[in-house]
């Protein structure tokens, strides 16, 4: 018969199990097929793992490391599964001055460090992500007049540009000035 043999394979993003011949293949570099239900699922995948990048890179900015342990990694995984990539790295930056004046205590082991750490970033993420809200809400609140503007007004709204310019010379030639 010489077809294709049919397997199931797990999405790498969801863990859901789906057959390989419907599911999107991304081959690594060490050439191991990783499949996940879809492409944007994986595109997806690789944003969230570039943001999770972004914000170990900002800790090691700010703590002075090369690299997070694996205890740092996973508390700032934890917020990450709770709040959205922008405001936890918004939080971290604007309580920049707060978490250096932290580190320059003196903590008996990094445990005691990070906690002091997570406390500073619980304490605040939730305004910001207040903020996020307000703007988005703002955003969306100017997007529905600038459409609704659109509608009432309809063509006008936007501008002719085929219309003929009238020039000053035009203006003060006119006999209606007399």
């Amino acid at each position: 018969m010489g077809g294709v043999i049919l397997r199931n394979v797990k999405c790498k993003y969801c863990g859901k199990i789906i057959t390989n011949d419907t599911a999107f293949c991304f081959k690594d570099n060490k050439e191991k097929s990783n499949y996940y239900c879809d492409e944007k699922e994986y595109i997806h995948s690789i944003n969230q793992k570039n943001n999770r990048d972004e914000i170990y890179n900002t800790m090691n900015e700010l703590l002075g490391y090369e690299f997070l342990t694996p205890m740092w990694k996973k508390s700032m995984n934890g917020f990450l599964d709770m709040y959205d990539f922008k405001v936890l790295k918004e939080t971290i930056l604007q309580n920049r001055d707060s978490i250096k004046y932290g580190l320059e205590k003196n903590f008996d082991n990094e445990f005691f460090k990070l906690r002091y750490i997570e406390a500073i970033i619980k304490n605040n993420i939730e305004k910001i992500k207040k903020d996020f809200k307000d703007i988005d809400i703002r955003k969306t609140k100017i997007e529905n007049e600038i459409f609704a503007s659109n509608d009432i007004y309809g063509t006008e709204a936007v501008c002719d540009l085929t219309k003929k310019k009238s020039n000053i010379l035009e203006f003060l030639n006119r006999s209606d000035l007399d």
